[in-house]
């Protein structure tokens, strides 16, 4: 879970559209592992919006329980 700024409000200008530049191509590479690149998401708010973060951290937990753990051979 990658949590930025909302790219509209964002105190480092482009910071936010950099790392999810950043993210997908980790999502690229985590398949490329055979991981399933749902583990990572990037989550978009503004600082004082603690309850979405509570949900989308929940929804991320949810997410990754459904998964299970990691397999490696």
């Amino acid at each position: 879970m990658v949590v930025g700024c909302k790219s509209d409000g964002c105190h480092y200008e482009v910071g936010s559209q950099k790392a999810e530049k950043k993210v997908e191509l980790a999502r690229i590479l985590l398949k490329e592992y055979g991981i399933e690149p749902e583990r990572l998401k990037m989550f978009n708010m503004v600082f004082i919006e603690g309850d979405k973060f509570a949900e989308a951290a929940q929804k991320m937990t949810e997410r990754l329980e459904k998964l299970g753990p990691l397999q490696f051979a």
